[in-house]
């Protein structure tokens, strides 16, 4: 509960969050790729690469519409800083003990790791929760639809949706999924 005013925020930044055109999309994945083939050349040989990124970054810029990349920057900037500030909540919730860390000869506790541990040893600790919180490539794939309504299927459901107010009442009916 603590979290919901920062991941509400960060849910208006995604929908505030400037629509790419087609144009800068399809620029996006071909700067993907010349990145990809830049990371399987030797250095010796990265010239070319490194001027097909430059030129393909200047079209993506040119393919913004006007003020977009500022308003972008802007909103990636408060989502990071949202997203930090999220970083001690997630890290209490699941760290479950700390066995051997000592800040000045003194065991840290679990209660005060986030603020005791230094920055990158708490940032280390958040991004392999964060890590374990994703689906794996496999997992995703394999992973069915949710459903709408959350019923299981062939279980009976019962409609949710409130009749206007102005209309004459509609009976709900139970229905079943198939």
């Amino acid at each position: 509960m603590q979290t919901l005013a920062l991941r509400q925020r960060q849910r208006e930044i995604q929908l505030d969050y400037p629509a790419f055109t087609d144009r800068e999309r399809e620029l996006r994945d071909q700067l993907a790729l010349a990145y990809r083939k830049l990371r399987a050349l030797p250095a010796d040989e990265a010239g070319p690469a490194i001027t097909e990124i430059e030129e393909i970054t200047q079209a993506t810029r040119e393919a913004a519409p006007e003020g977009a990349e500022k308003r972008r920057a802007l909103l990636d900037m408060e989502f990071e800083l949202v997203a930090v500030q999220l970083k001690p909540y997630f890290i209490r919730a699941a760290l479950v003990s700390v066995d051997g860390l000592t800040i000045d000869d003194k065991p840290v506790p679990l209660a005060g790791f986030v603020e005791a541990s230094p920055p990158e040893l708490a940032d280390e600790v958040y991004q392999s929760i964060e890590a374990h919180m994703r689906l794996s490539g496999d997992q995703a794939k394999n992973s069915p639809s949710p459903s709408t309504s959350g019923a299981v299927e062939g279980e009976r459901t019962t409609s949710t949706t409130a009749p206007n107010a102005d209309a004459p009442p509609i009976p709900i009916t139970s229905v079943v999924t198939a």
